[in-house]
Parts: C-alpha cells; structure tokens; sequence
C-alpha cells in the first residue's frame, strides 16, 4: 500500500464566498524507482560522479547562487530582479478562490495536470467548523457531480485547477487538480487527418467486438511499472552476484495479409481469453459497472496581466 504523504507544501484555505476552509495541501504523487547518476568511468575503471554546475558560457566561472532570470528578446538581453516580478504578480493568491461550478464530466482528461490533496486545516482558530465546512463542501460536491474552478498562485505560478471530490483507495478527500491553460494545449491539425475516411461497416463490427470482449473494470493496483522492477532486480543481482531470471521473450505476431483477416484472427483469440477467464475468473475480483463520460473544454476567465 502507498504511504499517505507526511509533509504539505502549502497551508491555505479555499474561499466561496464568504465561507472560508483552511485547508493543508499535500503533493498526490512522489518520486519512485531509481535516481540515476551520471559517472565518467576512467581508464584504470575507476568512477567519479558528474555533477552539473552552474557554468557560465564565456568566462567559465561557476555562478551557483549568483545568476539573475531573463530573457533574450531580438538579440537583446532583458534582466528581470525578483521585486520588479513581484510588482506584476497577478491579483489571486495563495487562496483556492472559487470562481464557478461545473459538472466534473465536462472536463476534458486532456488540461489535467498535477493534482493535490486537501486535508482540513485542524491548527486553524475554529478546527470544528473547519471539518464542518470541509465535509459539507465534500459531500456536496460529490452528490451533485460538480468542480469548482479556481486559480491560486504557488511558487510564484498561477495555476488553472478544478477543486474535485475523490476517492483514494477507500478515502473520501478534496483534491485540486491543476489544469492546462487553454493556449498552452497544442493543435492537433495534422494534415494526415484532414482526408476524411469512412470505416467499413465490417470492420467496425468485429472491431467493435473485440473491444466489447476486452473490457473490463479499471483497477488501480492491478498494474505494475514491469521496468521499475526490473531495474531493482537487475542492481540487486549486480550487488549480490545472483543472475537475473531470464525474461520470457513476446511471441511474434504472425503475418497477415490484409486488415479484415488480421481483425477476424484478433477476434478469435481475444474471445479464446474472454471464455478462458470467465471459467476461471480471478479471486476477490467483481467486475464494476462502466461509466460513460462526455468531456469539453473548461472555459477560461480573464487572466490578469
């Protein structure tokens, strides 16, 4: 099971009107698997590790701690100090400001980013009422299927995020859950799509079929990070000198001539799997009622300058 994360990054507090929430906010993912370092490998065999200093392009001096941000514009160099980005900080804080509701369905999976937990604020002055609204707002958000959007700065960014009931893993929690400005999303005006091409019949039938045989609840712990587990046995059996079990190499897919026939051979081997697993159908496992879900772009607010 995942550790429940320790440490917030933020203490803040979501506004709506004037209900206030104190509320913590704690990061939903963490670094996992292996670090790799860089090393130069000399010619006795010997390692050092390569660090990545500061080094500047013409006198060479390293200037860790020392630099100032910029920009280059036409060939000019444009210096920014940290009071003068403080000056056009824009207007929302570090407050999860509540500017509108939308239903959570309409928001296209393709803005999100980031997400954090919230947890109620319980060091705050009223620690009861802070439950309080911290379960109301919960519960009616999930019970009418509805995100705030909000925007808030944190590490001098302003973010674009929806404020959403979750479920992790048992738990009942707020999460923010950062999304993409809309002029950053990229077009997808490939003119390898622009022909348009109508699918026969038949292979949308048997293809359909196949995507009906293959469906099946989405279970979080079900999947695995394969590689992640190889590597760490791959520095376990360098460590300890045991060799690592041989990986089982993938069947070729076998040749077939024309799409159709290579549809009808898929359809016959994923019904072959279907019937397999009904007959010995995994312990402890139910299947859960799908959902579909019609997604749209969040529409944005003005953004301050």
């Amino acid at each position: 099971m995942a550790p429940t994360p320790t440490r917030s990054i933020a203490n803040t507090a979501i506004s709506l009107g004037l209900v206030s929430c104190p509320v913590k906010m704690y990061a939903t993912s963490g670094d996992r698997g292996v670090e790799f370092n860089s090393f130069h490998v000399h010619d006795d065999g010997t390692q050092s590790r390569i660090k990545a200093p500061y080094i500047c392009e013409d006198c060479g001096a390293s200037c860790r701690g020392e630099t100032t941000r910029g920009v280059v514009r036409d060939g000019e160099t444009i210096l920014l100090t940290d009071e003068e980005l403080e000056q056009v900080q824009v207007d929302c804080g570090r407050t999860l400001d509540v500017q509108h509701f939308v239903e959570t369905a309409l928001i296209n999976p393709l803005f999100s980013e980031k997400s954090y937990f919230l947890e109620p604020d319980l060091s705050s002055p009223s620690p009861r009422q802070t439950e309080e609204a911290y379960a109301t707002l919960l519960a009616v958000l999930e019970e009418k299927g509805k995100s705030g959007i909000i925007q808030y700065t944190l590490r001098s960014k302003t973010h674009l995020a929806a404020l959403r009931p979750e479920t992790v893993r048992g738990n009942k929690v707020l999460v923010v859950q950062n999304l993409m400005w809309p002029e950053d999303l990229r077009n997808a005006d490939f003119e390898s799509l622009r022909r348009e091409v109508t699918p026969s019949r038949q292979y949308v039938k048997i293809l359909g079929g196949i995507v009906d045989d293959m469906t099946a609840s989405f279970e979080e712990d079900a999947h695995v990070d394969t590689y992640a587990a190889r590597v760490e046995e791959l520095i376990e059996s360098k460590v300890t000198g045991v060799p690592m079990t041989p990986r089982e190499e993938a069947a070729a897919a076998e040749e077939v001539g024309d799409l159709l026939a290579k549809l009808e051979k898929t359809a016959e081997m994923v019904a072959g799997k279907a019937s397999s697993k009904r007959k010995h159908p995994a312990k402890g496992r139910k299947p859960a009622a799908e959902t579909a879900v019609t997604v749209a772009v969040p529409r944005r607010r003005a953004r301050s300058a």
